[in-house]
Parts: C-alpha cells; sequence; structure tokens
C-alpha cells in the first residue's frame, strides 16, 4: 500500500485529499467556484469518480467555510465510507497552500500513513493558524455579519492581501454599503476595484448601475427639495 496525494480536487488544489488506497482514483472531478445550487448541479454530472474507482482510507482537508468545498467533501465522505474529514477553517479554497514546507508536509504523510487523527488534527490548526490566506479569509467572512471588524482587518492586514483578494475584498464590501444605502462610500470602492482590474466588465457594469442610482437618488432629493420649499398654492 503506498500513499496517493491528490491535488487539484478543486479547480485550484483545493480541498486536499490524502488517500490511503488500493485502487487509483482515475480521473479527479471539476467543478465551477459558483456557490448557486445550479453549479453545484452541475458539479455533480461532471465527477468522473464513482465508488468502485476510490478504495481504501482517504484524508480529505478542506474549509467548512468555503460552502462549494464542503459540498463537495461532504459529497466525497458519502460515497466513500473511509474518508476522513479534517476541517481547516479560514484558509478558503487554497486550503493546500497551508500545508506548504516539506516538513509540514511529511508530517502529514506520516500521520495519514499511522492513522493519527488527533496528529492530523493538531497539524491542521497549527497550519491554519500560520496561513497566509486566513486575515482575508477572515476579512471577506466578516462582512456579512460584522463588517466593521471586516474594515479593521483591512486596516491591518490589507498589505499583506494579494492582489486579486484586495479587490474581491472591495467588491463583496462595497456590496454590504449598498444593502446599509452607504452608495457613495460603495462607489469609492468599486470604482478602486475597477481601477486594479480595468478589464473586469462585472466590475465595470455594477459601478456604472451604481453611479446611476445615486444620480437618480440626487436628482429625486432635489425635486423634493424644491416641492418642499415652493409656495403653497
Amino acid at each position: 500500500m503506498r500513499l496517493c496525494v491528490i491535488a487539484g480536487v478543486l479547480a485550484q488544489a483545493s480541498p486536499l485529499l490524502f488517500a490511503r488506497r488500493s485502487r487509483s482514483i482515475r480521473r479527479p472531478y471539476h467543478s465551477t467556484t459558483a456557490s448557486s445550487a445550479t453549479s453545484l448541479r452541475a458539479s455533480t454530472r461532471t465527477w468522473q469518480s464513482p465508488p468502485d474507482q476510490a478504495a481504501g482510507r482517504a484524508y480529505l482537508f478542506y474549509d467548512p467555510f468555503h460552502a462549494v468545498d464542503r459540498w463537495h467533501a461532504e459529497r466525497i465522505a458519502a460515497i466513500q465510507s473511509e474518508t476522513h474529514l479534517i476541517p481547516v477553517h479560514m484558509t478558503g479554497h487554497g486550503t493546500v497552500r497551508a500545508f506548504t514546507g516539506t516538513a509540514r508536509a511529511l508530517s502529514l504523510i506520516e500521520a495519514c500513513r499511522a492513522d493519527d487523527r488527533a496528529g492530523l488534527r493538531a497539524l491542521a490548526r497549527s497550519a491554519r493558524i500560520g496561513a497566509p490566506m486566513r486575515p482575508y479569509q477572515i476579512a471577506i467572512a466578516a462582512i456579512a455579519r460584522h463588517p466593521a471588524w471586516a474594515d479593521r482587518f483591512l486596516q491591518r492586514f490589507g498589505e499583506g492581501f494579494s492582489p486579486v483578494e484586495r479587490v474581491n475584498f472591495l467588491y463583496h464590501r462595497a456590496n454590504r454599503h449598498i444593502r446599509d444605502g452607504a452608495l457613495e462610500i460603495a462607489r469609492d470602492m468599486l470604482a478602486e476595484a475597477v481601477a486594479l482590474q480595468p478589464g473586469n466588465l462585472g466590475f465595470a457594469r455594477r459601478l456604472e448601475e451604481l453611479e446611476g442610482r445615486i444620480a437618480r437618488t440626487r436628482a429625486s432629493d432635489r425635486d423634493k427639495t424644491v416641492h418642499d420649499f415652493s409656495p403653497a398654492q
């Protein structure tokens, strides 16, 4: 029996799957990164690894806060009974990057060989604490319920965000500002996102729509002001 390391299980090497196996997993499946039910159904149709192609004991490392990765992880575990799910919180779709480094990778492989699940959970905790993507993932997760925390994370760790991470944060934070009615702040964030990714037509359209909404709101406010101060008939 030997270890087979499967990387790239989901589009960009996440979740991370170590399988102790007697037969190989012949073909990885592919997935979209959208979290909609439609994309999940589509990814199910493209999964080409039935249970009889994957035998043995497997350890799957994933971020349970990433909806699509969690869905796939749970589906893999449901189909192959000897799959053990190891959550690595706040590592996003790039969970595999949290385990970079020869020493950490070797420790991970040895723990899989020994079926040392306590050791695997300890390695996962250690990996997530030092994971370079963790501040970004926490900031993104905080936008929904604790937007002020997200802003503080941006101020504290924003310089360490990759260009893609910064753009994604700006876009999602701007959408939350729109929900909260802070349209001017949202416009500034979207404008920065467009400046960082000028070729992203989706961002440009979102900014154009927002600017139109701001213009209509201002026009409505002016009309209301004129009406309020017009002499009584």
